[in-house]
């Protein structure tokens, strides 16, 4: 019983997981917009040196490949269970 609760936790983590690295970069970009773009529109010193698209765009990468891999797998276990 332990033992399958465990296994399904695995699989609902896997399945949504790729939710935190989307969250994550949606928050790189906000801060991208309040820490590099918005002063330099006020003609202001930047007030970090972190890439901030870089690793938005990387974590959206990241995400969205995922993303796809669960869909894929959740497709060809329906496959599978519609086959037989």
């Amino acid at each position: 019983m332990k033992a399958q609760k465990l296994k399904a936790a695995a699989v609902a983590l896997l399945s949504a997981g790729w939710v935190a690295p989307l969250y994550y970069a949606a928050d790189a970009y906000a801060s991208y917009w309040t820490q590099e773009l918005l002063p330099v529109l006020r003609h202001e010193p930047l007030l970090s040196s972190f890439p901030h698209l870089l690793f938005a765009t990387q974590l959206t990468k990241f995400a969205l490949v995922w993303c796809g891999l669960v869909v894929l797998a959740w497709s060809y276990a329906g496959y599978r269970r519609l086959a037989t």
